[in-house]
């Protein structure tokens, strides 16, 4: 099976013409199995994002969640122009 890599998510390529959407996100290990005692250890795990879905439907979730990290305001023109920014530079990725 194919996989395709953009930033920190991962692509993979499932034999019913989708795709599972998977991010690579910091996660800490617990101490002794509590809440109140953490090693503070970080790792990366991969969280699932969505499974058998198009790859246009993979390259609008990964726009969508790029731009939810950014907690700034934006106006609707800013907004815009952040999300053709982003998928440009996703579709260049995938040229």
């Amino acid at each position: 099976l194919m996989i395709i890599r953009i930033k920190d998510f991962r692509l993979e390529q499932q034999p019913s013409q989708g795709f599972d959407l998977y991010r690579e996100v910091k996660a800490k290990r617990i101490g002794d199995g509590t809440m109140q005692n953490p090693t503070g250890e970080e790792y990366l795990k991969d969280e699932l994002v969505g499974y058998n879905m198009t790859l246009e439907k993979c390259i609008t979730d990964i726009i969508h969640l790029i731009q939810c990290d950014s907690e700034e305001e934006a106006s609707l023109n800013d907004f815009i122009a952040s999300y053709r920014a982003i998928k440009e530079e996703i579709l260049n990725i995938l040229k």
